[in-house]
């Protein structure tokens, strides 16, 4: 889970029987998930490291998913990211991303300078650039600010 925030998403993966890795760039997000989650670490199912994104502390091709959830507003450099996730991903692991897109306006209690949805041709074509197969939008939430679910699939050698 990128961006894990208080280790939530993680707690539920680990209870449907997931073994999981949480990446958080806040050293209080990662010690609260870390804090959610103990009786997982300590069994050696989880794991929670302080990472920006940029560079996560995993092997090449050692993840079976991933998964990031809103967060993708508030990346520094989600190419990036989305690069050193495809890196960590074995080939054809998938990654989903939630989010809301930059083609629908903000709502008035969102700060643009806060965040920074990305439009929906400009987030397919970064996972195009990272390493990924295909990517496709497969759920469309239809709230005032819809919330789009992207699936990739990390290219095969």
């Amino acid at each position: 889970d990128v961006g894990c925030g208080q280790g939530r998403t993680l707690a539920t993966l680990l209870g449907a029987g997931h073994d999981v890795i949480g990446v958080d760039p806040s050293t209080t997000m990662v010690s609260q998930a870390s804090h959610r989650n103990r009786h997982a670490i300590a069994a050696g199912r989880a794991h929670v490291v302080h990472s920006d994104g940029r560079t996560i502390p995993l092997p090449d091709g050692s993840v079976d998913a991933a998964l990031t959830t809103h967060t993708v507003y508030f990346m520094p450099d989600l190419a990036t990211t989305l690069t050193e996730v495809a890196r960590v991903l074995r080939p054809a692991g998938r990654l989903i991303i939630v989010c809301h897109v930059g083609d629908d306006p903000l709502p008035p209690w969102a700060d643009p300078s806060v965040y920074r949805p990305p439009m929906t041709g400009d987030l397919i074509s970064m996972l195009d650039t990272a390493g990924f197969a295909h990517a496709d939008v497969v759920a469309r939430d239809p709230t005032s600010w819809p919330t789009l679910w992207f699936e990739a699939v990390r290219a095969t050698p």
